[in-house]
């Protein structure tokens, strides 16, 4: 749970029509072994909003999850940025609704995070699990990828590009 001071984590859930996901999502970050987080929910304006707000509303007793219903639809990239906007935490995690954070995760980011403080920008790997829970592939982000901030050109192709999967 969060304090008075702001989250280390603001772990952003952009969510769409898939209300049977949503609880799994939220349940595997309270049960991480990790608490200084918020969790910021946007349902984009989907036909399931009011199936997904009750899963949701048992969270929402813990001053430290949020949730949001838009009133139009804002594609992926505004329901994004909307949740960015609301995070006050010192770094966001974009998990989709579909998605589970393992119970040792945010522990493990935290600590690379404190391991090299320099940096701006951190990627993690993930694998992709079916419906049935069996294990599909694994991608893993760069060991390490050092970008120079004055180099204009490379920062375009950076962020326009595939380097990341779902970038």
């Amino acid at each position: 749970m969060t304090t008075n001071r702001s989250p280390y984590f603001s772990i952003l859930i952009p969510s769409y029509n898939r209300p049977h996901f949503i609880t799994a999502c939220i349940d595997s970050i309270i049960n991480s072994d990790y608490e200084n987080y918020e969790i910021i929910i946007s349902d984009d304006n989907s036909p399931k909003v009011e199936e997904i707000y009750a899963k949701v509303k048992p969270y929402l007793n813990n001053n430290n999850i949020q949730f949001f219903r838009q009133n139009d639809n804002l594609k992926e990239p505004g329901n994004k940025n909307f949740l960015v906007s609301k995070g006050i935490g010192k770094y966001n995690i974009i998990l989709g609704d579909d998605d589970l954070l393992l119970p040792n995760s945010l522990t493990k980011i935290k600590k690379h995070i404190d391991k090299y403080p320099e940096h701006d920008l951190y990627t993690f790997g993930y694998n992709v699990i079916d419906e049935k829970e069996k294990f599909i592939y694994s991608r893993q982000a760069p060991n390490e990828l050092i970008i120079n901030k004055n180099n204009q050109s490379i920062i375009n192709k950076f962020f326009t590009s595939s380097i990341f999967p779902f970038w």
